[in-house]
């Protein structure tokens, strides 16, 4: 007898704890009348508290060691610094940073003039000069070139000029045609694209106006110009198109002329 009543009494002990329990892990929140504090934002200058202030500027000769990338992060951070507090403090610890990185520049611009002049085989001066005696010269030879090429090329290609009636610009790319045609002897056939639709499908034109130049007796064609195109530039892009159908040029020797080419090649004086 006495050991059921402990055995009731144990398991009325369990229930009441598990009772309990549940009730203590149920029973909160907003349902139970629990009151539950709203969490608080820091307030403005708590929140600027928060960041961690910026270390101290290193020396000058020691920044002009640091790394670029080093150089760059701290320029970034820096300028964020006066641009979020500008006071005269910040601002002048950016403009110390910045200027590390314009006098490494400058000291980089420097070294690189002095390579070029110890090593003219990595000069660009010699393909492309940069004063205006040089670039006379270079677009004289150019245009030079330009001109000889288009001559000796014009008995065995043609152009052909695609147009339509509803064209807009094809009578001011007409009067462009006509001045290239009498300064360098070339052929020149006008193909109405409505009219002819077979030619203007055969040379895939969809747009007027259009100049493709063909070589005779052969199936190779190229677009020189879509749109109106002034003659030096229909000049250019004729040469080009020519070069590259006389398998004289690759296509990442596109805008290289012939004589650049000859210049590139390494000669010793006297040689022809």
């Amino acid at each position: 007898m006495k050991i059921s009543t402990l055995i009731l009494l144990s398991l009325v002990s369990c229930f009441a704890y598990g009772i309990e329990s549940q009730t203590n892990d149920v029973k909160k929140g907003w349902h139970w009348y629990e009151i539950i504090p709203e969490k608080v934002e820091p307030e403005e200058s708590e929140k600027d508290n928060l960041r961690k202030p910026l270390p101290q500027l290193p020396e000058r000769a020691k920044m002009m060691d640091m790394h670029p990338e080093e150089i760059r992060e701290m320029l970034t951070k820096y300028h964020e610094q006066a641009i979020w507090r500008p006071t005269a403090e910040n601002v002048k610890n950016y403009l110390r940073v910045q200027d590390v990185m314009q006098k490494k520049a400058v000291a980089m611009s420097a070294a690189q003039a002095f390579v070029m002049m110890t090593s003219p085989e990595l000069n660009t001066a010699k393909e492309y000069p940069l004063n205006k005696v040089g670039m006379d010269d270079y677009r004289s030879a150019r245009k030079n070139e330009i001109g000889s090429q288009l001559s000796k090329y014009r008995d065995k290609y043609g152009m052909i000029f695609f147009v339509e009636k509803s064209c807009t610009f094809c009578g001011t790319q007409h009067t462009i045609l006509q001045s290239f045609a009498d300064r360098h002897g070339w052929n020149v056939a006008i193909i109405d694209i409505k009219e002819n639709p077979s030619v203007a499908l055969r040379f895939s034109v969809e747009y007027t106006p259009q100049i493709i130049i063909a070589k005779r007796n052969t199936k190779k064609w190229m677009s020189v110009a879509v749109g109106v195109e002034p003659i030096v530039q229909l000049e250019e892009n004729t040469y080009r198109a020519v070069r590259s159908m006389e398998n004289n040029s690759t296509p990442d020797q596109f805008y290289t002329m012939d004589f650049e080419e000859h210049n590139r090649t390494p000669r010793k004086i006297g040689s022809q």
